[in-house]
């Protein structure tokens, strides 16, 4: 997000914790933005800097894991403008209305994105598919204001960005995504597209069901059913390798909680089960992948 803001000529900033940017020492690094389907590739300027920063932040773009959401807005809460925006751009659900209980005096975005990205190396980011991108507002500022820097974001070229008043929606849409292929793919470890291979598919159905089943229960509604909209993803997303299977590859902690788990957790509360994704979350754990 922050090549793409440069290439369209914005100023930004990348945050980096501490410890990170004192590896660095650097105040600017290079990002190096691959397509691997046109082969295009560019280099952009960035300014890094840490939470400590004195610079006031106006609009913040929150990319962080779920789990580490609410400790990266607290490391920056002193350089808030009054009237800063915030977008949170995460996968899961189940984090927002904390943020918003934090930070209820700045108007708080939630966004999605259907594309597809893997780092290559450091600040070196290859886009395997460049899907959408949702913005919607869920607490503050004003729905109707077509002038808010949020909204700009629309009007950018190379970013397929779209506000909504049904962010909702798109976040449930992802939530499917998510639940569904992230795990299988660490369960088989595979990419994406294999998941598409007969050997799979009773199980790819049955998990597809048993999530619909669910988002229902939680007020999602849909036009198609969810295998059509995961079969969708799977191939145009054949390539990539889910975030969550490459968490695991670079033993890092996985959104799985705030996927799978709010799933369950979801489930819970109409008081009924939802056993494919609390065995899938067992099987998992029982390997170390938390």
């Amino acid at each position: 997000m922050a090549a793409l803001l440069r290439h369209n000529g914005m100023a930004c900033r990348l945050l980096l914790r501490p410890d990170k940017l004192e590896q660095l020492a650097a105040v600017q690094a290079q990002i190096s933005l691959r397509d691997s389907s046109t082969g295009e590739h560019n280099l952009w300027p960035v300014e890094l800097c840490s939470a400590q920063h004195s610079a006031t932040i106006d609009n913040l773009l929150l990319t962080t894991k779920a789990a580490d959401a609410l400790s990266a807005l607290h490391s920056v809460a002193h350089r808030l403008a009054k009237q800063a925006n915030i977008v949170v751009l995460q996968n899961g659900m189940g984090g927002h209305n904390a943020i918003i209980a934090a930070f209820a005096q700045h108007a708080i975005y939630a966004a999605t994105t259907t594309a597809g990205v893997r780092r290559s190396g450091p600040f070196s980011i290859v886009r395997s598919g460049r899907g959408t991108t949702w913005i919607g507002l869920l607490h503050g500022g004003l729905h109707n204001d077509t002038g808010t820097p949020v909204k700009r974001l629309t009007q950018l070229s190379g970013m397929d960005v779209h506000f909504t008043d049904a962010i909702e929606q798109k976040l449930q849409d992802k939530l499917l995504v998510n639940a569904v292929v992230n795990g299988l793919t660490v369960r088989h470890n595979c990419r994406n597209g294999e998941l598409l291979k007969p050997r799979f598919k009773a199980e790819l159905y049955a998990l597809c069901q048993e999530t619909q089943r669910v988002l229902e229960l939680d007020g999602w509604r849909t036009a198609r059913p969810a295998i059509t909209l995961i079969e969708e993803v799977l191939h145009s997303t054949a390539d990539n390798i889910s975030s969550t299977l490459q968490d695991v590859r670079n033993r890092k902690p996985t959104e799985l909680a705030w996927l799978n788990g709010y799933l369950v957790a979801v489930a819970e509360q109409h008081g009924v089960k939802a056993p494919l994704h609390a065995a899938l979350l067992s099987e998992l754990h029982s390997r170390g992948i938390t």
